[in-house]
């Protein structure tokens, strides 16, 4: 499963670009339909840092144990 998908049905999180304005999505963690039952966050990270460190943007995701 697309763990940013399942946390955000209908936000873009754009990925591409971190340099510009990004455009797409082209970043994703991926997780069993059992491992995202103990999905906490999934977020797209973009900061001063970001266009810097790489030209895509960060997907950060944490579970929970259960």
């Amino acid at each position: 499963m697309d763990c940013y998908r399942v946390l955000h049905p209908r936000h873009e999180g754009y990925t591409s670009d971190a340099r510009r304005r990004p455009s797409m999505r082209i970043d994703y963690c991926f997780a069993s339909s059992q491992l995202a039952q103990s999905l906490h966050s999934c977020e797209v990270i973009r900061n001063e840092l970001t266009p810097k460190a790489s030209d895509h943007l960060p997907v950060l995701v944490e579970f929970v144990r259960k």
